[in-house]
């Protein structure tokens, strides 16, 4: 009897791993993971006034990294000066918030972490293909719509 539950819960969970990867591989729309609900984490959002953007592979002039992620840092970095509420930095320990993005041609990436934190916890993190792509990007409007709810 315990093999035979054994076996089955084997089977289920593979049946479970297999059904959501073949939702997430046949996905072409945005997936926004919200911020939690911890109010310390949405003041964090609201009181930040420095930002520094970085990729996964490094900082933008870094040689590794990548030049898609190079292009889209410059672009992050510029929409985010256009909004007139941060200021862009260009080191992490002068950042209340650090944003990092990853271009690919399966998929972009924005993650949004604090910066003075004890935790590597993203605040904030959404996916989509060509999100970052100019002069749409649609990830960083989704993040300022997410800082508009967090201030209002």
């Amino acid at each position: 009897m315990k093999r035979l539950l054994a076996t089955l819960t084997i089977l289920l969970t593979f049946g479970i791993l297999t059904a959501t990867s073949r939702a997430q591989d046949s996905r072409e729309s945005t997936t926004v993971t919200p911020p939690t609900q911890n109010l310390s984490l949405l003041r964090t959002m609201r009181n930040a006034k420095f930002i520094y953007v970085t990729s996964n592979d490094g900082s933008q002039f870094e040689p590794s990294t990548l030049p898609a992620d190079q292009k889209a840092i410059a672009a992050v970095q510029d929409e985010i000066q256009d909004w007139g509420y941060y200021t862009v930095v260009y080191s992490p320990h002068q950042a209340d918030m650090i944003v990092v993005v990853q271009s690919r041609p399966s998929g972009d990436l924005l993650s949004v972490y604090d910066a003075k934190g004890l935790t590597t916890t993203w605040l904030w993190r959404a996916e989509q293909k060509n999100g970052l792509s100019t002069p749409d990007m649609p990830l960083l409007r989704q993040f300022h719509a997410a800082l508009e709810r967090a201030t209002s």
